[in-house]
């Protein structure tokens, strides 16, 4: 708890560095006066404050957690929460379902929302993400990185993503163009790993699927690496991540 306590604090902080830098050069650009320059800021210095303060009452009491932390990052409900649980126990039964063993579903479920709260997508999207994936045959642990890396460098939605790489599956590529992704640069790829072996044929179809996801996965890798670390140092990826931590607290 300690440790969560303190990771969000530092993320709540850094967003609130980030805005009161914000306003300086905001009062640059407008004609806003000195005193509604100092009252906004006032305004972040107090957020902080009662944020820090609602994340250490959260380390000490445990359970009230739920109450500060709504408090401190503006309402957020219970009823939230409830959703979020509800949602898990979904994916859950999906992941159960689809490997056919509960202690690998568990085992994917913690490795998918551990990911979840070191990237700026939330709990809850990554397991389905894991469903997804492993409801095809295709291992969760291995896709969600390269796939939130995808979605991460475009600043598109994980479940989109998801979607355009098991679409690919089924030789249907048209999503992985919103990616910048084309069957003709799979293809080229696959005949510098490939040389001599037909992976893509003349008519376009897919003659070797495994040969082609290894293809896509190293053409991935080389666009998109890094992409979820990028967006989550951003204000959108830092607040991503401190609600996704909340709801799954």
């Amino acid at each position: 708890m300690n440790q969560m306590a303190s990771k969000t604090i530092g993320i709540v902080l850094s967003l609130k560095d980030k805005y009161s830098q914000g306003f300086k050069d905001f009062k640059k650009k407008t004609e806003l006066t000195d005193k509604d320059i100092k009252r906004l800021n006032n305004r972040i210095k107090r957020f902080g404050r009662e944020a820090h303060q609602a994340f250490t009452n959260m380390a000490k009491r445990g359970v009230v957690a739920v109450g500060a932390l709504g408090t401190a990052i503006g309402g957020m409900s219970l009823k939230k929460g409830f959703e979020e649980a509800f949602n898990m126990e979904g994916y859950r039964a999906q992941l159960e379902t689809a490997t056919k063993d509960t202690k690998k579903a568990a085992d994917i479920m913690r490795y998918s929302i551990g990911l979840a709260n070191k990237t700026p997508f939330e709990g809850g999207d990554m397991v389905e993400a894991a469903a997804k994936f492993e409801a095809m045959g295709m291992s969760a642990k291995k896709w969600l990185t390269l796939t939130g890396d995808m979605a991460g460098a475009t600043n598109k939605s994980l479940d989109q993503a998801t979607e355009a790489i098991i679409d690919a599956q089924t030789g249907e590529l048209e999503r992985l163009k919103e990616f910048g992704i084309k069957k003709a640069d799979i293809a080229k790829k696959a005949d510098e790993m490939f040389a001599g072996q037909e992976v893509v044929n003349a008519k376009g179809q897919i003659a070797d699927q495994e040969k082609f996801n290894e293809a896509l996965v190293a053409l991935m890798q080389d666009r998109f690496a890094g992409g979820m670390e990028k967006l989550a140092g951003t204000t959108k990826g830092m607040w991503s991540t401190v609600t996704g931590i909340t709801k799954s607290a």
